[in-house]
């Protein structure tokens, strides 16, 4: 037996293991709705096997009696290996968190139901400043009357 044939049987039993360990992680986790030790397992075991798997994939050539088939699958998998790094990267520090904006949120709202209504139009048009606080209120009086009883309209303060 070669190497990348001993090294292949241990990739599939990783596998299986990374597949035996994800399923447990999950159904413990689902119940306990704590993390565990074997989703951590999985995490890390999970990038392992793919370079495993592309060391093993190089080491191929030998066994297929085609040595000069290494330099083009060492440039791909760098160059793959290169913008997988990268995308990572960014993902974990180039992307910042969406910043809240209740101003554009209220506005939002607004825009559907308050005081944007054209009549000539029959739609309502993009309002460009916040609505002011005694228009809102204003319309808050205007759905009370309408829903009878004395009900608030559950929108926008």
């Amino acid at each position: 037996m070669s190497s990348h044939q001993i090294l292949g049987l241990i990739i599939f039993a990783a596998l299986l293991l990374q597949l035996g360990l994800g399923l447990s992680h999950h159904l413990i986790y689902r119940r306990t709705k704590k993390p565990t030790i074997l989703g951590k397992i999985h995490l890390f075991l999970g990038p392992a096997v793919i370079l495993l798997a592309l060391t093993n994939g190089g080491l191929g050539f030998n066994l297929a009696m085609n040595p000069q088939g290494k330099v083009p699958y060492a440039v791909v998998v760098a160059v793959v290996g290169l913008a997988f790094i990268t995308a990572r990267a960014w993902l974990f520090f180039g992307r910042r968190p969406a910043a809240y904006r209740p101003d554009e949120e209220g506005l939002q709202a607004y825009k559907t139901f308050g005081p944007g209504f054209s009549p000539t139009t029959g739609g309502y048009q993009d309002l460009q400043t916040p609505v002011s606080v005694v228009s809102a209120h204003a319309f808050e009086y205007e759905m009370k009357d309408q829903l009878g009883n004395g009900q608030q309209h559950p929108g926008p303060r």
